[in-house]
């Protein structure tokens, strides 16, 4: 009974073998890498379209950054003349 299971099992397997290495499988075997390729080219749009995205916020930060720097400048100096005006005022009074 023994050897009929243990014989029985290595022709199940060798059929497995030859049932997986059948050319529909090896088809199969294609239609997944082109499927991979598609996906690959997927992605690849995807990255081109978030770099572009990046570079253009990037662009619009970097400008934004750039106004605020000269508002800052303008600030500064703004406050440095109605400082030396309260200093002329103080002395004029004081």
């Amino acid at each position: 009974m023994h050897d009929v299971i243990g014989f029985g099992l290595v022709i199940a397997a060798i059929l497995a073998g030859i049932l997986l290495n059948r050319y529909d499988v090896k088809e199969l075997r294609g239609d997944t890498n082109r499927g991979l390729d598609k996906l690959e080219s997927r992605l690849d749009k995807v990255q081109g379209d978030l770099s572009t995205r990046l570079d253009r916020v990037h662009g619009e930060l970097s400008g934004r950054l750039d106004r605020m720097q000269a508002d800052l400048s303008q600030f500064y100096r703004t406050a440095g003349q109605h400082e030396t005006r309260l200093d002329t005022l103080e002395k004029r009074v004081g």
